[in-house]
């Protein structure tokens, strides 16, 4: 615990991590790919996971410290958004990845 607590701070001064950004195509769509992209603005206890689609917000929510996974939802161009956020504890640290789902389909896999 002390550690994630001297992680969490150390977040909290670097500010914002984004997680590198993704292209996915919808299954029966031909338009252009879109673009995935999430960011996590670490908080004392709770750290904001905002996953954003070519641009635009389609889903936020509050990732606690007290939890090892949370689930958001949204939509975007009449399509359902799920993200589905868990913590991951390696040698190297603690990260939180989230795996992003368009109508049930994986359409990203995000890394903060």
């Amino acid at each position: 615990m002390r550690n994630q607590i001297l992680l969490l701070m150390l977040c909290f001064l670097a500010g914002c991590s984004s997680a590198p950004t993704q292209t996915y195509r919808p299954a029966n769509y031909n338009g252009a790919a879109w673009t995935i992209e999430g960011n996590l603005k670490p908080g004392l206890v709770d750290a904001e996971i905002t996953v954003k689609i070519n641009g635009r917000e389609v889903t936020r929510g509050k990732f606690s410290d007290f939890q090892d996974s949370a689930e958001f939802t949204g939509e975007y161009e009449g399509r359902k958004i799920n993200a589905s956020c868990s913590r991951l504890s390696t040698m190297r640290g603690t990260t939180i990845q989230c795996i992003v789902f368009v109508d049930g389909e994986r359409a990203a896999t995000l890394q903060f």
